[in-house]
């Protein structure tokens, strides 16, 4: 498809305001096209709209739809009063493909990057941790429409171990707002505060995606995602993170997969002097796993 194939870019962002529920009227959104090195007009700047959004860009695109086919889009970012978009809207301005709110959703109370443990470091509520680059709709957004309220999300799947032929089937702790905080006395056993050990679990891997990421594991890579968001590299392979895997004992393991195949991180309890201590929050532990892949 060619650009001039294209609706107009202003119209494509109105046919996104529409979609959720913002009211444009008659108000004349201004596009500016960007310099490109191609000669040809694919980006633009939007002019703010008052009360309606602050400022927007819009670009040439192509997303990977779930028939497997590529579709010509506006790839829209538009910064609104109270949330910021970002969404992909068809190339003939008539349908929203993929629609994301960049706006700080997620909270999770875990041991922050660069810490080492609850006991030692103690914990942090994180806000919305996800790197925009590298997990372009969050953590818990596939891109798709598709919006989880638990620990499962685009790049890992975290729960306590189900056991053997039920992969999928572990306990995860659930938010309706996103906001991941659970109690925690290490001293008290493991199974007593599984939330804040999945939670923990969920976070490291998330970040230990985004930071591969940006190092260059990414979708042609053969990085780990459920969506690579037609970026190349195969699909449906985000890590299934297993606390609590008692098919192990004062281990961690994580087995390697062909691109498209998920890969499975199991974090064992260990037997320490105190009792028992969970592998889960020891964030060296996840780290030191995940970058066997």
């Amino acid at each position: 498809m060619e650009i001039g194939d294209f609706t107009t870019p202003d119209h494509a962002l109105r046919t996104l305001l529409k979609h959720v529920g913002v009211q444009v009227g008659d108000g004349k959104i201004t596009a500016v096209p960007q310099s490109s090195s191609s000669g040809k007009k694919t980006e633009y700047s939007l002019g703010s709209l008052p009360g309606v959004f602050k400022d927007a860009t819009a670009k040439v695109a192509y997303v990977h739809m779930k028939s497997g086919a590529l579709e010509a889009a506006w790839e829209l970012s538009a910064n609104l009063e109270e949330s910021h978009l970002y969404a992909h809207v068809s190339a003939d301005g008539k349908r929203v493909l993929s629609l994301a709110d960049l706006t700080a959703r997620a909270s999770y109370n875990v041991v922050q990057l660069g810490d080492i443990d609850p006991e030692i470091s103690g914990r942090t509520l994180v806000v919305d941790p996800a790197h925009k680059a590298a997990s372009p709709y969050g953590w818990h957004d596939f891109g798709n429409g598709t919006v989880t309220n638990s620990t499962v999300g685009n790049n890992a799947w975290a729960q306590v171990w189900p056991g053997l032929g039920r992969p999928f089937s572990g306990f995860r702790p659930e938010s309706e707002t996103l906001d991941f905080d659970y109690h925690l006395d290490i001293n008290r056993d493991p199974n007593e505060y599984k939330s804040a050990a999945v939670t923990n679990a969920f976070y490291m891997c998330n970040i230990m995606h985004d930071i591969s990421y940006m190092y260059g594991f990414n979708e042609p890579a053969g990085n780990f995602q459920t969506s690579n968001f037609g970026k190349g590299g195969k699909e449906g392979d985000a890590v299934i993170v297993n606390v609590h895997d008692t098919s192990a004992v004062n281990n961690a393991f994580f087995s390697v997969m062909p691109d498209g195949k998920a890969p499975r991180l199991g974090i064992s309890i260990y037997m320490a002097a105190k009792g028992r201590r969970d592998g889960s929050l020891v964030n060296a532990i996840i780290a030191h796993e995940y970058g066997h892949g």
